[in-house]
């Protein structure tokens, strides 16, 4: 809990890591050189749960390879993982990616079982990714119970942000209970700032857009506010969850619908957003129809992500950089454009060739605007090579 984690990656002496990461269908693992900062392997499970389930993996540069086979769970996953690292680990240290550290992992931490079991009292707050990332770690904790394993937390980025955007306008006593904003995506936000290096401008707004979907307001390189809450379901319109929805259209839905908590959750987390308003939770699948109800849920997600965006301006006094990263912000030129279309008043100002392009820099006009392909699985590798060796433990 103490242990800090800068930025740059540990050059002496260089070890090897390997760096796990699980989704709500995928779990990838990749294992990296910590010295030269390139992955040895990537190995990505897909669509878990699926009859048609996929492992496709690569080692170095060469071609990568596909195998389709059924995997019903992530246990099944972690067993074609351990048959594919084969007999002794080729690593020292293993780096899992953990959704949320609550009010007192704000840093990287080593796992041990005292560790993980406050980890685990945390699950009600990230119902969706906590679960697998405690069943990961569990797993991997008794595959190689002699290697040193962190916890690198998605809300540890978010640590700086000021009272004032941090705090719920609540009752002191559920306050102390630790209901209060912590935000998310913290590890994509870390490994924007590093590619951004010397180029990084004081006021900074970061658009994360995936199927988890937020904005990050940065001032000289630290979360000063962000759109993700207690949990990530607040802020945005995202692939499958709601984002911001008036508390008292819930308690509505529980008292005079007779929805259940359960109920409330799965509709939630599970079927709102996207999936909600028009049936697909895929963007570019919404992109390419032609209904209303595509273009309506199109346009209510460029909606909510500019007005974020102006709420930061705000809040930071004023833009100089935008940076777009995530599946849909890195691969959406016909978003990026919707959102910023109406941001010219800020100074935002796209290159219509170079955001059709894909193009890292997508204007350079009064506000900066970059596109980031970020690499989660780089920055953790980075926070744990940084890490000192665990108590009685040499790595």
């Amino acid at each position: 809990m103490d242990d800090t984690a800068p930025t740059g990656l540990a050059r002496d002496p260089p070890m090897h890591i390997l760096v796990i990461n699980a989704g709500s269908s995928s779990l990838k693992a990749e294992l990296w050189d910590s010295s030269s900062a390139q992955a040895l392997l990537r190995w990505h499970a897909q669509r878990i749960g699926s009859a048609h389930g996929a492992i496709v993996s690569q080692s170095g540069s060469a071609p990568a390879r596909r195998q389709v086979q059924m995997l019903s769970s992530h246990a099944d996953a972690f067993q074609a993982l351990l048959r594919e690292l084969g007999g002794q680990p080729a690593f020292q240290r293993v780096g899992h990616r953990v959704v949320h550290g609550g009010p007192d992992y704000v840093r990287s931490t080593w796992l041990d079982d005292r560790v993980c079991a406050e980890l685990r009292r945390l699950v009600p707050l990230s119902p969706l990714h906590q679960p697998l990332n405690l069943q990961l770690i569990d797993a991997s904790r008794q595959a190689w119970p002699a290697i040193p394993q962190a916890a690198v937390f998605d809300t540890e980025f978010h640590a700086t942000l000021p009272p004032v955007a941090r705090e719920y306008a609540l009752p002191q006593t559920w306050r102390d209970w630790g209901v209060r904003r912590y935000g998310f995506h913290g590890i994509a936000c870390e490994d924007v700032l590093h590619q951004l290096g010397a180029a990084r401008a004081s006021r900074l707004v970061i658009c994360h857009l995936g199927s988890g979907a937020s904005v990050t307001a940065v001032r000289d390189g630290a979360s000063v506010d962000t759109s993700m809450g207690m949990t990530p379901l607040e802020g945005l319109v995202m692939a499958t969850r709601s984002g911001d929805v008036d508390p008292g259209a819930l308690l509505y839905l529980l008292r005079e619908r007779g929805v259940s908590p359960a109920e409330l959750d799965r509709g939630l987390n599970e079927a709102s957003g996207l999936l909600g308003l028009a049936g697909d939770r895929d963007m570019a699948h919404l992109l390419a129809a032609d209904t209303p109800a595509a273009r309506f849920a199109v346009e209510l997600f460029c909606y909510r992500v500019r007005k974020a965006i102006g709420a930061y301006a705000a809040a930071l006094g004023g833009l100089d950089q935008l940076v777009f990263s995530g599946g849909i912000g890195e691969n959406a030129p016909a978003v990026r454009a919707a959102i910023c279309a109406p941001l010219d008043f800020l100074g935002v100002r796209l290159d219509p060739a170079a955001n059709a392009a894909n193009e890292a820099r997508l204007a350079t006009g009064p506000v900066d605007v970059h596109r980031i392909a970020v690499n989660e699985n780089r920055a953790i590798t980075r926070a744990v090579a940084a890490l000192p060796a665990p108590p009685a433990v040499a790595t």
